[in-house]
């Protein structure tokens, strides 16, 4: 796994996100598997972001654990419509390679998932594709 841990992501990607942002962390009472963080996408619509610091090998990329409160947070708030994605992060010389998928897609964390089927980005492009992504997503058009 990676050497660096996922509050590096976190910091990594409110800094770099040119909106608003807020995190969250659990606490007693909260509730269990909500996403990392909130983005405000195109100033107007709230997206929750699971963060996972994550390798490459293989042609895939393989998060760290993903516990099963955040899997099925991300069930139960696609089935009441909410678009919600997760941010892979992969941690190198050259600073956060990411990778995102939908939330719904967590299940599967253990079998990895493909590079050549995520949005990939780096600090440069992160606002516009997970802006993207974000808007595709929540109108339904991102399969």
């Amino acid at each position: 796994m990676s050497d660096a841990p996922e509050i590096e992501l976190k910091r990594w990607l409110r800094s770099t996100w040119t909106g608003w942002s807020e995190a969250y962390e659990p606490a007693r009472g909260g509730g269990m598997g909500i996403p990392d963080v909130q983005l405000l996408v195109a100033g107007r619509w709230l997206y929750p972001v699971e963060l996972k610091v994550a390798t490459i090998g293989s042609g895939r990329v393989w998060p760290e654990r993903v516990r099963p409160a955040q899997i099925r947070w991300h069930r139960e708030f696609a089935a009441a419509g909410g678009a919600a994605g997760a941010i892979l992060g992969v941690h190198g010389a050259g600073g956060w390679l990411c990778y995102l998928l939908h939330g719904v897609a967590l299940p599967q964390w253990r079998a990895g998932y493909a590079c050549a089927g995520l949005a990939r980005f780096t600090e440069a492009d992160l606002n516009a594709v997970v802006t993207q992504f974000a808007m595709a997503h929540i109108h339904g058009s991102a399969k």
